[in-house]
Parts: structure tokens; C-alpha cells; sequence
């Protein structure tokens, strides 16, 4: 059993590594997290080896229980992500994410690609940018969306342009004000991993009518990202009203 935590606690390590070679940021977007779930892994490998044998089973049932429930969320999440066409809806809502000074990052470069690729074929459906100015951001998010979308060939007239939010339920509450009917269908776009609680989101905030359009994720954060997004599934699931 210790063999198997501090292999995991190796891979953890490693794929830390990875990331910082991949974002050239060692403090990537949750990247961190697994520094620090690898020396716990060493932590328990340790204890496991001077662990008395009669520990040994309510140690396995925890650990199986909680990995049962990882599981569950897990495959919940990656349920959302099944592609079910590109459905007809009347607004579109891309949700913001990190900007660099001016610079649309990787993510948010998916979400907006995918929105330009529903719009350009949608040519009645208008769409909200939604996302304010964080840390770092020489403009709000949604300035940065609006000026991508824009040179993408978006008429800047089918932009609605929402930039106080600070969260992915902000940007859903806050873009509800701009949804003239209460039954319109709604799109919101977002990167695959991150549908699932877009959605269960958006439906508690009072959305009648409401999809999500999945756009692709970098294959070397997707674990990180995914992981990331079990914590927010739980956190919403337990705590939010």
C-alpha cells in the first residue's frame, strides 16, 4: 500500500512539472495543488509503513469511499461534455476567463472560437461577452472578447458587452440582465470540462431555457483543469443555494 502512495505522490510531482514546462508559469492555475496532494501522498506512505495492521481496513474503506465519490463527480462532469449538436438558441454567453495585460489566454481563445464558429452560422443570434478586469488584466475580459470577436468578423452590434462579474455565477446572474424574455433559449459557451456546473449554474440563477456549447481544452491541463472542477462541483453541490 505505501508503494502505491508514493508512486502517486512521483506522478503528482511530475505532472507539476509538466505544467510549468508547458505554461512556462510555475504558478499556473491550480497547477500548485499537486505539489502539494504529492507530499501528502509521501506523508501517508510513510504512516502506512508504521501503521499497525489492524488500521489497515477502516484506512482502505476511507480511502475507497473517498475515491467512489470522485469517481461519481468525475464521470457527472465528463457526462456533460458529450457533444449533442449545436443547438438554435436566440443568446449566446461566453464566459470570461483569464486575460494577460490585453492578451486572450488558451482557454479563453477556445471559448471565443467556438462562439464565433456558432455565430458565424447562427446569423440571428446575438451573444454576450461576460467577464470584468481581474488581477493582471490591463482591460476587463469582456473588453478583450468583444475586440477578438470583433476582428474575427462578429458585427459589433450583435455584442452585448457585460464586464462587472468576478465568477462564473456572477457572469451568469449578471448576463441574465440583459436577456430580454425569460423563456428565450439560452448558449453558454465555455471550455468542456466546465459545462456541467455552468449549467446546474445557470439553471439555479433562474435560467428557463438553457444549453451548454463545449469548447476543447489543452490535453496537458485537461487532468488539472478536471480536477479543479471536482472541488467546484462539490463546493456547489454541498454549499450553494
Amino acid at each position: 500500500m505505501s508503494k502505491a502512495f508514493f508512486s502517486m505522490g512521483i506522478l503528482c510531482i511530475l505532472y507539476y512539472l509538466l505544467i510549468v514546462l508547458h505554461t512556462r508559469n510555475w504558478k499556473a492555475t491550480f497547477s500548485r495543488f499537486w505539489v502539494v496532494f504529492g507530499l501528502l501522498q509521501f506523508i501517508l506512505g510513510l504512516g502506512v509503513n508504521n501503521m499497525k495492521k489492524k488500521m489497515y481496513l477502516p484506512v482502505q474503506i476511507g480511502f475507497t469511499t473517498l475515491f467512489l465519490i470522485f469517481l461519481v463527480v468525475i464521470i457527472v462532469i465528463l457526462s456533460a461534455m458529450v457533444p449533442t449538436g449545436l443547438e438554435e438558441v436566440s443568446v449566446l454567453i461566453i464566459l470570461g476567463a483569464c486575460v494577460r495585460g490585453k492578451i486572450i489566454t488558451g482557454s479563453l481563445q477556445k471559448r471565443l472560437d467556438k462562439g464565433v464558429e456558432y455565430l458565424r452560422s447562427h446569423e440571428n443570434t446575438n451573444v454576450i461577452v461576460s467577464g470584468g478586469k481581474g488581477i493582471g488584466e490591463e482591460v476587463t475580459e469582456a473588453f478583450a472578447m468583444k475586440e477578438y470577436l470583433i476582428g474575427k468578423g462578429i458585427n459589433p452590434e450583435r455584442i452585448v458587452v457585460e464586464e462587472l462579474s468576478h465568477s462564473t455565477e456572477e457572469n451568469l446572474k449578471y448576463s441574465l440582465n440583459y436577456i430580454k424574455k425569460a423563456n428565450e433559449k439560452v448558449g453558454i459557451v465555455t471550455n468542456n470540462f466546465h459545462i456541467y456546473r455552468s449549467v446546474k449554474l445557470a439553471k439555479q440563477i433562474g435560467y428557463k431555457d438553457v444549453v451548454g456549447i463545449g469548447a476543447g481544452t489543452d490535453p496537458v491541463l485537461f487532468l488539472n483543469y478536471l480536477v479543479r472542477e471536482f472541488f467546484a462541483v462539490v463546493y456547489l453541490v454541498l454549499f450553494h443555494k
